[in-house]
């Protein structure tokens, strides 16, 4: 009797340590980047219906207006839903292929719906003009905001050679 109240109190405490990290901030955080990286990258064989869900995932994960900072140009704006999506679809036809992912991902949780997660950007793209594929990384920052119960994006900090 003694050993199976022991086995079930660590299956129910494994359960609850799994529960408790799957769902916590952080985790959904991840989550939620993840999505937004593949979201944000490009296959060759891309049609206009994946690229449009693909868009459609970005929207959900931003703030309307978000704000919106590149430091080497000074430039500091919120910029609409629209005009995000019209720059990415504009970044995205230059490209025959574009792999995102974001790494280093260090998310800190100053206030209760707000975090602050540094990321080191990885980018693999092909021009259309070029044969050779090139491996980027850059630095950047997102501050995300908890509303509805959902972590959305209120700010990015890009540096200039990522969006160009």
């Amino acid at each position: 009797m003694p050993k199976k109240v022991i086995i079930i109190s660590l299956i129910s405490m494994t359960l609850a340590g799994f529960w408790l990290h799957y769902y916590s901030d952080k985790a959904v955080i991840k989550r939620e980047l993840s999505i937004l990286a593949m979201a944000i990258s490009k296959s060759q064989q891309e049609n206009p219906i994946e690229m449009s869900l693909n868009l459609g995932d970005i929207k959900k994960r931003l703030i309307d207006p978000c704000q919106v900072v590149i430091p080497e140009k000074n430039f500091n704006q919120s910029l609409t839903y629209d005009l995000i999506m019209r720059y990415l679809i504009y970044y995205r036809q230059l490209y025959l292929t574009i792999d995102l992912t974001f790494t280093n991902v260090v998310i800190n949780l100053p206030e209760k719906k707000k975090a602050v997660v540094q990321i080191t950007v990885r980018l693999l793209r092909q021009h259309k003009e070029k044969i050779a594929v090139q491996e980027e990384l850059y630095p950047g920052q997102f501050i995300l905001k908890k509303e509805d119960k959902k972590w959305r994006i209120q700010e990015v900090t890009l540096p200039l050679l990522l969006i160009e």
